[in-house]
């Protein structure tokens, strides 16, 4: 993985292909997958994940072929503000709330886990226009 200039750069294998995409599969590695000692703990964690890239006119790929896949790390970072930063906050504002109305503990702890269903809801309502926008591309 490279990071420079807002990019984040991974290796990738074609896993298919169709007419103006391509399914590539990205081996992810902790940073303790690499020591010659990981045999011995259990802490390194490997795991594949596969994900559709965009390909340009001018992009030629064949299963099986290994490249390098890049996108905006600005994404990166919404993704992660919008999967942990933004339920964490929706929990503590519950809380908070429901101390300042006096509501029952029981009933504020649910109320504080209950609220991330519709925003999970909502964000899986969204998944298509924001995977308009999360665009992935190749390099050789």
């Amino acid at each position: 993985m490279s990071a420079n200039k807002g990019i984040i750069e991974h290796q990738a294998l074609v896993r298919s292909v169709s007419r103006n995409s391509a399914q590539v599969e990205i081996l992810v590695r902790s940073a303790c997958s690499a020591c010659h000692a990981k045999m011995m703990c259990n802490a390194s964690d490997e795991s594949r994940r596969i994900i559709d890239v965009v390909l340009g006119p001018d992009d030629h790929v064949e299963v099986g072929q290994t490249v390098n896949v890049y996108g905006s790390k600005s994404w990166g970072i919404k993704a992660v503000l919008l999967a942990y930063v933004v339920p964490v906050i929706l929990i503590l504002a519950v809380l908070i709330v429901s101390k300042a109305l006096d509501i029952p503990d029981n009933v504020a702890g649910l109320s504080a886990i209950g609220i991330q269903v519709p925003y999970f809801f909502l964000l899986y309502l969204l998944r298509n226009q924001m995977g308009r926008q999360i665009v992935f591309k190749i390099t050789k």
